[in-house]
């Protein structure tokens, strides 16, 4: 049996609003030095496609595989010089800080066994994958920051044991068993970087009773 699931999406904003800086040098509107102006000053592209395929493949066999793409840049972003008459200021070429890669693929394999004492063992093993990030607006054709987390894969493990009599089962669990490092967060601060990382390799037990009918 399969079953595949798939779109593409295409969205088009305009005058989409964006939190711009204006130079305050001359203490006009206040004490800061830079003003920060929220205006609808920009038009962004979105597409992308995302697939999803679910199959039994082979007796006690089954195969999940999720794909995505994602494409989001401003078509234009450009608004006028405060300081200069009659001239603007072009932005277009600025990245948008989505935190969301341009490529993520999830694949997942599971077979089901039948153990000769009538219970059932089912070993899992999934990876999800995805392309770079970076977590600071950058320019398009600036090399990546001190917040870029490079492409990365997370394999994860699950192993179920069911008894004859089904009302209880034990997994052994797995995540990031390869014990890859992974941005959770990063941010900038007057100079400083403050980087939080996803959870290490870890391992677990997990054990689940029925009661009842």
């Amino acid at each position: 049996r399969l079953r595949i699931n798939a779109d593409y999406f295409m969205m088009d904003y305009q005058d989409k609003q964006e939190s711009i800086s204006v130079a305050n040098p001359d203490a006009l509107y206040g004490v800061d030095e830079t003003l920060g102006i929220v205006t609808n000053v920009a038009s962004v592209d979105i597409s992308g496609i995302e697939f999803e395929l679910r199959a039994n493949v082979w007796d006690g066999g089954f195969l999940s595989l999720d794909i995505g793409t994602l494409s989001n840049e401003y078509d234009a972003f450009k608004y006028a010089d405060p300081e200069t008459s009659g001239s603007f200021i072009d932005e277009s070429n600025t990245t948008i800080q989505d935190m969301t890669a341009d490529f993520t693929m999830n694949i997942g394999v599971e077979h089901t066994f039948n153990l000769s004492n009538g219970g059932t063992f089912t070993p899992r093993v999934n990876a999800y994958h995805s392309d770079d990030i970076d977590y600071r607006v950058s320019n398009r054709s600036a090399p990546p920051s001190q917040c870029n987390q490079p492409a990365w894969t997370k394999v994860g493990f699950r192993g179920t044991y069911v008894p004859p009599q089904g009302n209880w089962r034990m997994s052994v669990f797995g995540d990031n068993i390869t014990d890859e490092r992974i941005f959770e967060m990063c941010a900038a601060s007057r100079g400083v970087y403050k980087q939080r990382y996803e959870r290490p390799a870890y391992w677990g037990i997990e054990f689940t009773a029925d009661f009842g009918e």
